[in-house]
């Protein structure tokens, strides 16, 4: 996995942006979003926003992967941005991916 195209947007939570390139698939993600927050961090995918039925504003993702695996997943995005040097030093994975999960099966 790398990451490409970096901006640091630091608005709020939203720390950056980016596309994820995952050579072993031959896929880049465009527009991912990195988030920080009271000493957590999370990853959005791409996604559109809209308003629900009481007028709030929510978004929609274009990519979902299950619990398990997002957790995998953005901690392989994590360490990426650690390597760029930009993600803070004092963060850390959000869970561990569980002991079954066989690193094998996904190129992250």
């Amino acid at each position: 996995m790398e990451i490409q195209d970096y901006k640091e947007i630091s608005r709020g939570a939203l720390a950056s942006s980016f596309s994820l390139y995952i050579k072993e698939w031959g896929m880049t993600i465009r527009n991912c979003t990195w988030f920080q927050k009271d000493g957590r961090s999370w990853l959005s995918f791409p996604s559109r926003p809209y308003e629900d039925a009481e007028g709030k504003k929510k978004y929609f993702s274009f990519i979902l992967l299950d619990d398990k695996v997002k957790i995998k997943f953005e901690n392989a995005v994590r360490e990426e941005l650690k390597k760029l040097e930009k993600l803070e030093k004092h963060e850390s994975p959000t869970d561990e991916a569980p002991d079954y999960f066989d690193s094998e099966e996904a190129p992250f």
